[in-house]
């Protein structure tokens, strides 16, 4: 009988206490932003040209770090065709290819003033994309030492 006046006298003070504690929440939030980079093959080399026999060339590699769950590496040249820098107005017969192989695939692309895709994925990525070029060279194509174009690399995410 005093276990069960010693519970009924307690009840009410575990009440109490019970009553005083407190509970709150709150929500959490974060933000991650987009993070794209791109880096330019470091010194790429000089091409070697040879009439009626092109051939791929490794110019080195783009490198992309992103964390973008979609992107599109573009690759576009500041003129439609290669031209010397001393007479300007010779320009090469045909546009410089750009791929990621150095084989003919229809991946390929003709370089132009307009950004083409050379290279997509649908996942985060930190790769090395190997960068070929290959210019057709024809008997055409006026001789010079000094022909030059100025590619842009660009990264949609």
């Amino acid at each position: 009988m005093h276990g069960i006046k010693a519970l009924l006298a307690a009840l009410p003070v575990l009440m109490a206490l019970g009553g005083m504690a407190l509970a709150e929440e709150f929500i959490l939030t974060g933000n991650l932003a987009e993070i794209v980079e791109v880096t330019a093959p470091t010194a790429p080399p000089t091409l070697l040209f040879s009439i009626g026999s092109a051939s791929w060339q490794s110019v080195g590699e783009i490198r992309l770090i992103t964390n973008s769950d979609s992107w599109a590496v573009k690759l576009n040249a500041d003129k439609a065709k290669m031209s010397s820098e001393s007479v300007p107005t010779d320009m090469l017969t045909n546009a410089m290819q750009a791929n990621t192989v150095d084989s003919d695939t229809a991946d390929a692309i003709d370089l132009s003033a307009v950004a083409q895709t050379i290279k997509s994925g649908d996942a985060p990525s930190t790769d090395s994309i190997p960068l070929y070029l290959k210019q057709p060279i024809t008997w055409l194509d006026p001789a010079h030492d000094d022909y030059k174009m100025t590619l842009t690399i660009t990264v949609e995410a």
